[in-house]
């Protein structure tokens, strides 16, 4: 027992010696290595649950409150480089699908099995061709423009936005009620 004592005492002269003064009451020195010895002092109140759920609440009357999504104006371009990333998806999807129905291995009949499928449910038909029409009209007319577009700048991209939004409905139109 007394050699622990007496290494405890050696050890804490030596800390001692090492951490003259806290950091904050010292000039900096560029020498030294102030975070090497850093000493933090924490101050730790004990409160009770009935304290801690009355300050809980007070800080949560305290919070402002989110108002509606709907009261924030989306802008044009993110709108149009959400609906250029969705309708570039939807074009892949309908393609990909198209192609694994028409492989080599499959019988010859499985993709037109599948159309006229699609074909005799009017919902679903019209809602696969006004899709097609949409996203070919808007994709084609976005990605003609938005390279054409000297200087790119927000103007342009929102000039690009519109002729593309504008070509995907009438495409659309054109799609659903004359084909």
């Amino acid at each position: 027992m007394r050699t622990l004592r007496t290494l405890n005492a050696s050890k804490k002269a030596l800390l001692r010696k090492a951490i003259p003064t806290p950091m904050s009451l010292q000039p900096l020195r560029h020498t030294s290595m102030p975070y090497l010895f850093a000493v933090r002092n924490l101050d730790v109140k004990v409160v009770s649950a009935a304290e801690n759920t009355k300050n809980s609440e007070t800080l949560a009357s305290q919070r402002p409150i989110s108002p509606a999504f709907g009261i924030y104006k989306f802008p044009l371009a993110g709108l149009a480089s959400g609906a250029q990333r969705a309708t570039g998806f939807a074009l892949i999807l309908g393609w990909t699908t198209a192609g694994l129905l028409s492989l080599p291995g499959l019988p010859v009949t499985v993709l037109p099995i599948f159309i006229e499928g699609i074909k005799s449910v009017p919902i679903i038909h019209a809602t696969v061709k006004a899709g097609v029409a949409f996203s070919f009209g808007y994709h084609g007319t976005k990605n003609y423009f938005m390279p054409r577009a000297d200087p790119l700048n927000i103007v342009n991209v929102h000039r690009a936005a519109t002729y593309a939004i504008l070509a995907g409905i009438s495409l659309t139109g054109v799609a659903v009620f004359m084909i």
